[in-house]
């Protein structure tokens, strides 16, 4: 089960056609030890596009304290389609939803951001 939405009010669920999504305190620095899941609903075989026009979280060579990963399912024990730590994610990610039109964006901060 994904915990759509921490103690300090981000993450939550969207259902609508676009949308728009964003750390706590954005545009200051994000809190520590504070994880963030949003999950996405869309019509089955619909794809959901994302675009990052602000990105930096704390860089690590594996990203294994604060990343931001993308699941192709409701929670994050379903398939990772992409993981991204650091100050630059410029691709626009595109992708069809396999996993009955659900997807999660979940930010993974363990640690301050230095």
């Amino acid at each position: 089960m994904l915990k759509t939405e921490s103690a300090s009010g981000c993450g939550g669920r969207m259902t609508s056609p676009e949308g728009s999504i964003h750390s706590p305190n954005y545009p200051s620095s994000y809190n520590p030890n504070d994880d963030c899941g949003w999950l996405i609903e869309v019509d089955q075989n619909h794809v959901v596009e994302l675009s990052f026009d602000d990105f930096d979280v704390e860089p690590h060579q594996n990203c294994s304290y604060d990343h931001v990963a993308i699941y192709d399912g409701p929670n994050t024990t379903s398939p990772i389609l992409i993981q991204h730590c650091g100050q630059v994610l410029s691709r626009i990610i595109s992708t069809h939803i396999k996993s009955n039109g659900k997807c999660v964006i979940f930010l993974k901060i363990e640690y301050t951001k230095s």
